[in-house]
């Protein structure tokens, strides 16, 4: 038993060191028809070596293992069929890793320069790799790769305005290097962006996944499943939602009562006043039932640049090693739609991205000793299960009696 055990974590470790995982620590994944068929390959063969030892496993820990790594690799490999016609997904993360080194949070090394270095020559790549796909995605999907695009080319200005303020330690030769980089990058990407738009209209494009393959095959959802309940579940949310709205004031409309009771700040600074306030209850309050990695920092920012038409109200952005145990993270909150954001939503965002929500899982997963594909794993609906019964659980640490109804 223990030597097929070890067999099983060394498969572990070999996922895990696959260009296609991408974490903080990795280069960018390069996403040409050639390595995009090669990962493909490197992933078959694991799963072929796997099936071998999966065949002789015995024990409950390792069939668990061994179940447990044909599905991340099925995930894989469902991975990339559909960037091959979608190929956004490669292009999103060029952002990501500039705008994390470029975080005023991140610590000011002289290393990070080379890292922002090591990203720009990564982007230039990923954005050459992708030109290889242009003949396999389909018109319908072209919109949020114009649109990443786009974020690239506009980003540059100022990227290369806070290069000074970001690196303060560094000299003008590298700070001018930098800029230069930056440049073209965002040439290659409104170059890049002419290609895709003008070859989409003279390629046969490939049929992209079907919804239920993606839902399967990436999330581990069953689409029948989901179907045979849904209607029902809303229903019952319904149901609870009038009733608990009628016990709050039967002579207000449960709309109303989330209106005039749960209003919004007044202004972007006291939104992120009354958020921070919040945060510290919710971190507080959510020791009660979790524990906390020692040294865990969840810090409170401003929308990134590049996100802030994707998340109206908020978000989480992990951006450390889980593989390294790194144990910060960055809640943001969106201040060009502050007159959104109610306080319902305030309450919410610092429980379901934060305590015991998406922070605590990142930070204990990275803390966990688990196999590593464990931690890079997809776990969609399990991570936001857990944040989605987290606000039901929390619902009355703020002593606010609308809030349950929100």
């Amino acid at each position: 038993m223990g030597v097929l055990l070890d067999q099983l974590k060394r498969i572990d470790a070999e996922i895990v060191a696959l260009k296609t995982v991408n974490t903080a620590g990795k280069p960018l994944f390069v996403p040409s028809r050639e390595n995009i068929e090669k990962a493909f390959g490197e992933m078959q063969a694991i799963r072929t070596r796997l099936g071998k030892l999966q065949a002789s496993a015995q024990g409950e820990p390792e069939k668990l293992l061994a179940g447990h790594l044909e599905e991340v690799l099925a995930s894989g490999q469902a991975h990339l069929l559909a960037g091959k016609t979608q190929p956004n997904k490669y292009l999103t993360p060029i952002l990501h890793r500039i705008n994390q080194t470029l975080d005023k949070y991140s610590p000011k090394m002289p290393e990070r320069p080379k890292k922002l270095n090591a990203a720009l020559d990564q982007g230039m790549q990923v954005l050459e790799g992708a030109s290889s796909l242009v003949e396999k995605v389909p018109r319908a999907n072209l919109s949020l790769i114009v649109d990443t695009l786009d974020k690239i080319s506009a980003g540059v200005p100022a990227w290369q305005a806070g290069l000074e303020e970001s690196f303060s330690e560094a000299d003008f030769a590298k700070l001018n290097d930098l800029s230069v980089k930056f440049r073209a990058l965002g040439k290659k990407a409104a170059d890049l962006k002419s290609f895709f738009l003008t070859a989409s209209s003279r390629v046969q494009a490939d049929t992209p996944p079907d919804y239920g393959e993606i839902l399967k095959n990436i999330y581990g959802v069953e689409l029948d499943e989901l179907l045979s309940w849904y209607k029902e579940e809303v229903e019952r949310c319904e149901t609870a939602f009038f009733a608990l709205g009628k016990e709050i004031d039967p002579r207000r409309h449960p709309l109303q009562i989330l209106e005039e009771d749960l209003p919004a700040a007044e202004n972007p600074k006291a939104m992120f006043a009354s958020f921070r306030e919040c945060l510290n209850t919710a971190r507080e309050q959510a020791q009660r039932y979790v524990a906390l990695p020692a040294g865990e920092e969840c810090h409170v920012v401003h929308v990134p640049e590049h996100l802030k038409d994707y998340f109206p109200w908020g978000g989480y952005i992990y951006g450390g090693d889980v593989l390294k145990g790194e144990l910060k993270g960055q809640v943001f909150l969106n201040q060009y739609n502050y007159e959104n954001i109610s306080r319902g939503w305030i309450y919410l965002l610092s429980i379901h991205e934060c305590y015991p929500g998406h922070h605590t899982q990142f930070t204990k997963t990275a803390a966990g000793n688990m196999p590593l594909t464990f931690k890079v794993g997809a776990a969609v609906p399990l991570t936001e299960g857990i944040a989605l019964r987290s606000e039901t659980l929390m619902q009355h640490i703020f002593g606010d009696p609308a809030f349950p109804l929100f």
